[in-house]
């Protein structure tokens, strides 16, 4: 996630019944159900999306990278030399 600037995990689980506990744990850890698709799996069974946005104080979002280098305005030619 640091390497990417990841800044949203999400998850997918299935709502049947024997997924209870895991709903539950995503749930108490701080994912709340942002989706639902209803008979995604098959009738009766959904989709259910969970996330967690990640923010500066977590632990795992990546730095503030601060702001972008300058860009060169030195033509670059096809051959990948420079025209300078």
């Amino acid at each position: 996630m640091r390497a990417t600037a990841g800044r949203l995990l999400l998850i997918e689980t299935s709502s049947q019944e024997s997924y209870g506990a895991t709903i539950r744990f995503y749930e108490k850890s701080g994912y709340p159900l942002v989706a639902r698709i209803k008979g995604f799996y098959r009738p009766g069974d959904d989709k259910l999306i969970f996330a967690k946005e990640l923010g500066a104080g977590d632990s795992l979002a990546a730095p503030d990278p601060g702001p972008p280098p300058p860009t060169s305005t030195t033509p670059i030619a096809p051959s990948g030399r420079s025209r300078a």
